[in-house]
């Protein structure tokens, strides 16, 4: 039942948040489970930032990264480019999020600029 505790973490990334569980099923068999020590540093592909870098990650296959220091241990779910990609392939209420979140940054973006001298 690894999909269905996958399906139901997805849920709850905003990203993938309000989608029904039939819609989750596919991108959840798309991730991995990794487990991280504590006091580990990696590269990992999310936080609310980075909700933009994994957004664009998953459509032009750049760099979606950011350093985090692991407190304590740590379980993540990641799924690798094409795994991504075919999640957001199969299924367009998902394309439409990532577009959407990208969007929502530009746009943030362009306005904190504009308030900067």
């Amino acid at each position: 039942m690894r999909f269905a505790r996958s399906r139901d973490l997805l849920g709850r990334v905003p990203l993938f948040a309000g989608l029904g569980r039939q819609e989750l099923e596919f991108p959840a068999t798309q991730t991995d489970e990794v487990s991280i020590d504590a006091g580990r540093t990696l590269l990992l592909q999310l936080d609310e930032a980075l909700v933009l870098r994994f957004a664009v990650g998953m459509l032009d296959r750049g760099p979606a990264t950011a350093t985090v220091a692991c407190k304590s241990p740590v379980r993540l779910m990641v799924m690798s480019h094409a795994q991504s990609r075919d999640a957001v392939k199969v299924n367009d209420e998902i394309l439409s999020r990532v577009m959407f979140a990208m969007a929502e940054r530009l746009r943030r973006d362009e306005l904190d600029r504009k308030l900067t001298p």
